[in-house]
């Protein structure tokens, strides 16, 4: 029996850079609604030096290691977080 990769929240990361260059993590937000957390991270570029949402399984590990969107700077998954695979 398969069982399909369906996303059931989003994780929106997104990072800043500071005046010395350094590269700050902003707080992680979690969104059940794709086209919310896609619209978050378009707003959030503006302001950003990097925004990503990943999707996030049932179970609240990633679907998926890379993001369904991302813009500027790549922000990796969080640490502790594999992509689930499905069988």
């Amino acid at each position: 029996m398969t069982m399909a990769c369906i996303a059931y929240a989003y994780l929106v990361r997104s990072c800043r850079m500071t005046a010395s260059g350094d590269v700050v993590s902003e707080p992680d937000t979690i969104c059940f609604d794709c086209d919310l957390a896609l619209q978050m991270a378009r707003d959030e570029r503006r302001h950003a030096a990097g925004t990503a949402v990943y999707a996030l399984g049932y179970d609240g590990d990633l679907i998926a290691d890379s993001p369904l969107a991302s813009h500027g700077l790549s922000i990796p998954p969080p640490y502790g977080c594999g992509a689930a695979v499905m069988a």
